[in-house]
């Protein structure tokens, strides 16, 4: 999965994340669905993600229907996140990389048997001055990815 930002972030506007699914295996995943939360951490505070529980994460106002995921066939998926930053130095402490943004979730989906499968993701953004993908989340530096 990866991940940008869709719009730039603004104060007292929803967060635009846009995610894009890649399915890598030889089969089709079914009935695919998407929950995910998004954190902002202020300075000091740390990541409490536990991902023995994909519940802990929270949701986006609703499961989203992700379909079938076919190999070699992405699916893009855009959740408007219900966060909102309170100010505009919030907004400039995730610009100038003080403060991360965090999205963690769960993709859920069934394979060709029918046995359910959970993929476990968490990204971050952390705004780096000269980076060419200024909007682009990456892996969360102590949070890998997790497929049950």
């Amino acid at each position: 999965i990866s991940m940008d930002l869709a719009e730039p972030i603004i104060a007292e506007h929803p967060v635009v994340v846009r995610a894009k699914l890649e399915n890598y295996g030889k089969t089709v995943a079914k009935d695919s669905l998407g929950r995910s939360r998004l954190s902002f951490l202020p300075p000091g505070e740390l990541l409490k993600f536990n991902f023995d529980s994909a519940d802990t994460f929270g949701t986006t106002p609703k499961d989203q229907k992700l379909g079938d995921v076919v190999p070699g066939k992405p699916v893009t998926w855009v959740a408007k996140q219900v966060i909102k930053f309170p100010t505009s130095g919030d907004v400039d402490s995730v610009l100038t990389g003080r403060t991360p943004l965090y999205v963690a979730g769960c993709i859920q989906y069934r394979d060709f048997a029918g046995t359910a499968h959970t993929f476990l993701y968490c990204r971050s953004y952390r705004s780096v001055l000269g980076t060419p993908e200024p909007l682009k989340l990456t892996v969360c530096d102590d949070t890998p990815d997790i497929s049950r």
